[in-house]
């Protein structure tokens, strides 16, 4: 496996997480906006961390990169 190399960093996907999900009705986004970026911004890091590890399964990778095709 090659070495994994970030395109795109964890706080930018979570912001545009955030985007795509405050026109979903499913709470008040506006009111919780920095507490969700930082909750989405600490599972992408989590992700990132096992993306990287090369003993990981590749999911991990493709997970990653699918996200950071969001933005």
């Amino acid at each position: 496996m090659s070495k994994f190399n970030v395109e795109v960093y964890p706080h930018e996907i979570a912001e545009k997480l955030y985007e795509l999900a405050k026109d979903m009705d499913y709470m008040d986004y506006e009111d919780d906006k920095k507490r969700v970026i930082g909750e989405l911004e600490d599972a992408l890091y989590v992700l990132k961390a096992c993306a990287e590890n090369t003993m990981n399964f590749d999911y991990f990778r493709t997970m990653y990169r699918i996200l950071e095709r969001l933005v």
